[in-house]
């Protein structure tokens, strides 16, 4: 069967298949589901997950296949079952924005993991870190070393309790730290 059509609805996902349309790569990807994590193509260069996604069965997030990643952006509540966050040796990553309530069980509160892990090395073009309040909240380490054009590190809201790593060990190592 061919392409649906009629007054109140198009199958886009039969159009996009069509023999006649030029299939194009598209550079970014937005994450709404699970399956959209799983088919993400290795070359994008933006990932945006979008809030309230990827609840459970899923416990790492390693971001070392998408070679070509300039920014990770994650909406609020989401990823809460993510034991370890990694992006290590990401030689073209800019920018890491995550929302609030994500990376965290423990939603407005702190706790402590032991197991779980926060990792941003090696990545030289980096220069914005910026995570919402609560989120990270029970993760045990926060490790954000050898970024030496990290610009921004914001976690929480400084008018605010925000309980980002609560009871994680920071390091912070290989970055030149100013006051302006």
């Amino acid at each position: 069967m061919g392409v649906v059509w009629c007054e109140c609805c198009v199958d886009a996902g039969a159009l996009a298949s069509h023999p006649n349309l030029k299939q194009q790569h598209n550079p970014d990807a937005t994450v709404t589901a699970q399956r959209d994590w799983v088919s993400l193509d290795s070359t994008v260069t933006a990932i945006v997950i979008d809030s309230y996604i990827m609840q459970t069965g899923f416990n790492e997030l390693d971001l070392s296949r998408f070679s070509q990643l300039q920014s990770l952006e994650v909406g609020d509540y989401s990823l809460s079952f993510v034991k370890e966050v990694s992006l290590v040796g990401m030689s073209a990553l800019e920018r890491v924005l995550i929302g609030e309530n994500s990376f965290t069980k423990n939603k407005y509160r702190g706790g402590e993991e032991p197991d779980r892990r926060f990792c941003v090395r090696d990545c030289p073009s980096l220069k914005e870190v910026r995570v919402g309040r609560y989120s990270f909240s029970d993760y045990s380490v926060c490790e954000i070393e050898n970024n030496e054009r990290v610009e921004v590190i914001e976690m929480g809201d400084l008018n605010e309790i925000s309980c980002n790593f609560m009871y994680a060990s920071f390091l912070l190592k290989g970055m030149i730290v100013c006051n302006r």
